[in-house]
């Protein structure tokens, strides 16, 4: 099982998701993902603040993500910064970004 954050609404429904995958002492964020009607409420950047939690409890020093790069505003916020060119994956531009933790 892939450990990961979730956000629930005042009724208990998922919507809010990030899954983690560990490789050593780097987490890997996977997509993260908040319902349409539940964005720009700050969701995504207190599950990016869970999930940063979780990593370092985990031993994590280094946090990588593809971000899409429309989005990547939310991931800079938080503190990641770029590196990399972009690249297309499913058709939409991304951007490695990483964080480290140590």
């Amino acid at each position: 099982m892939t450990p990961s954050t979730s956000w629930r609404s005042e009724r208990g429904a998922v919507i809010g998701h990030l899954p983690l995958l560990f490789d050593g002492t780097t987490c890997r964020l996977g997509r993260l993902v908040v319902d349409r009607g539940a964005r720009r409420r700050g969701i995504g950047g207190r599950l990016l603040g869970l999930a940063e939690a979780e990593a370092r409890s985990a031993g994590a020093e280094c946090i990588v993500l593809n971000a899409q790069t429309r989005a990547r505003g939310v991931y800079r916020a938080a503190g990641y910064t770029e590196g990399g060119e972009t690249f297309m994956s499913a058709g939409i531009e991304h951007i490695r970004m990483e964080r480290p933790l140590a």
